[in-house]
């Protein structure tokens, strides 16, 4: 075989080996018939020029192997290969895709209006229920009515357990925000690391979903202390009723009282 066979770099502009080539022995001290062997090195990756000539053409091909070596490079095809990650551009745009998306969650789970609505309405039955249980409680002390008395406060009482389903359900809703609030924060910490300006919008929605927050925990709040002290009042009522022959037809202990929401 007289002509050095190549490798391809993949066609693209040539950019310098990392590592130096090993140099041809001169033509003149070259055996009849042989064969070179070339090799460059970049990084893990290894590239081979070979030159098989016979000693009628020796001259001719150790020059064209000259001319190979010396003008041998890597192209930028072949370090992409070495090097998969994506394009610098690429990333940045995937970051602040993420961005975006995670500033629409936020925006979206920073609002508990419906859960507010419905521990309100729950809340303002157990008011009815404490009115008819004052109501009844008026009509006379005699056993008959003394149960009638004990349910009404066991009324209560249920009212009481189910807005603290209502409270557990809004206790969920503003943890979810509040780690929305977190991941967005640190969505901008990641940005601002590469060098690209906030998401538009995302510092408000922060601020805002914060005061939301706030604002529902103190409301709910305000409901849960309403509904505990109707509890007690309507089970004292009814226990206190449930005297001499009537003395076992009191509700007995009360639901414990329901917690606050802590936006801590």
């Amino acid at each position: 075989m007289d002509e050095p066979s190549v490798p391809q770099a993949g066609g693209e502009s040539p950019a310098p080996a990392t590592s130096p080539v090993l140099p041809l022995p001169a033509a003149e001290n070259l055996p009849p018939g042989r064969e070179d062997l070339v090799f460059a090195f970049d990084g893990t990756t290894a590239y081979v020029v070979n030159c098989q000539y016979t000693s009628a053409r020796a001259a001719e091909v150790m020059s064209a192997c000259d001319q190979v070596v010396g003008s041998f490079r890597v192209g930028k095809a072949a370090t992409a290969q070495n090097n998969p990650q994506a394009p610098p551009a690429q990333a940045n745009t995937q970051a602040q895709q993420q961005a975006q998306n995670d500033l629409a969650a936020l925006q979206h789970d920073g609002k508990f209006t419906s859960d507010l609505k419905r521990l309100t309405s729950d809340a303002s039955q157990a008011s009815a229920d404490l009115a008819t249980t004052r109501s009844d409680a008026a009509l006379g002390t005699d056993c008959y009515n003394v149960s009638t008395v004990k349910i009404d406060a066991s009324n209560v009482g249920g009212d009481a357990s189910i807005v603290s389903l209502d409270r557990d359900m809004l206790a969920g809703d503003i943890g979810t925000a509040s780690q929305d609030i977190a991941t967005m924060k640190n969505d901008l910490a990641n940005l601002n690391v590469i060098g690209l300006p906030p998401t538009p919008g995302a510092t408000a929605a922060i601020a805002a979903a914060g005061h939301a927050m706030k604002r529902a925990a103190a409301e709910a709040n305000g409901g849960i202390d309403q509904v505990n002290a109707e509890v007690t009042q309507a089970y004292s009522l009814a226990n206190g009723m449930a005297t001499g022959s009537c003395s076992g037809n009191g509700p007995g202990r009360g639901p414990a009282p329901i917690r606050h929401i802590s936006t801590e």
